[in-house]
């Protein structure tokens, strides 16, 4: 094919070559003007593959375990915080001031306390003790004690002295009670060897009679008879003495009826 030409430059090939690709077209330059040097550019060498890395299972298996501690962790000590600040905050709500340190379930174990002798037990007060002096508040005073009704109570009260077969005085301030078939004592009642407020004192403490004394006993076996001395520390802390002057059995099996006098002393340090 013939080549055509424009006027300004040498003709250029249209043809298309092995490679299939256009011919380089020639530059187009202004009349008088050189032609500018058409400079290659250069292609750069395409980078050659690379065999592909193993990633590193081990390593990130690893990693994940321990972010998964971490946060364990983290969560953890939130929570202690968290209750820690809520337990601070009831305890100022429920107290109305600040919180104190929390105390443990189990507190430290306390020493045994050694009793001294300021710790002792002292003497009963209600007992007069021995180095003390008695004066008399009465002397003498006749009392009788006779068989109640069945079912009823007689009150017997050492510091009036007094006798209530209706049980209308106060139960507190009463020594013993007589009931149809037998004597019910609240102050122990013991017989003395003597008639001196010592001896009427040791007898309360050192002889005393059963807490109850049956009609049968009381009968049949004497346990109270004339000239008995009867002591008894009263509910008041004074020390009374009956005198058993005389006693009239029973023949129906109720208690007997009893007939004295009474003294009283009062106990002084």
């Amino acid at each position: 094919m013939p080549s055509y030409g424009t006027g300004y430059g040498a003709p250029y090939d249209t043809a298309y070559g092995p490679g299939h690709g256009t011919a380089q077209q020639p530059s187009v330059h202004a009349p008088g003007q050189a032609p500018h040097a058409q400079t290659p550019h250069a292609q750069a060498p395409a980078p050659a593959p690379t065999a592909p890395q193993k990633k590193p299972k081990r390593r990130v298996r690893t990693v994940l375990m321990a972010a998964t501690l971490v946060l364990a962790v983290g969560a953890g000590a939130a929570a202690a915080v968290w209750l820690t600040k809520k337990d601070g905050d009831g305890g100022q709500a429920k107290g109305g001031g600040s919180s104190s340190s929390p105390v443990g379930k189990n507190p430290p174990k306390q020493s045994p306390v050694v009793a001294t002798p300021s710790d002792t037990p002292s003497e009963d007060s209600s007992v007069p003790p021995a180095n003390v002096t008695y004066t008399v508040v009465f002397q003498d005073k006749p009392i009788t004690v006779r068989t109640p009704e069945s079912l009823s109570t007689t009150q017997i009260d050492f510091d009036v002295p007094a006798v209530d077969p209706t049980g209308k005085l106060a139960y507190d301030n009463t020594e013993f009670e007589a009931r149809d078939d037998r004597l019910d004592f609240r102050q122990a009642l013991g017989k003395a060897n003597g008639t001196t407020p010592e001896e009427c004192r040791d007898g309360a403490l050192q002889n005393p009679l059963p807490n109850s004394a049956s009609a049968q006993a009381l009968n049949d076996d004497h346990l109270i008879k004339a000239g008995d001395t009867m002591c008894s520390v009263t509910t008041k802390g004074n020390l009374a003495m009956w005198k058993i002057t005389k006693v009239t059995p029973s023949t129906d099996k109720n208690i007997p009826t009893f007939e004295g006098t009474v003294t009283l002393w009062k106990a002084t340090r």
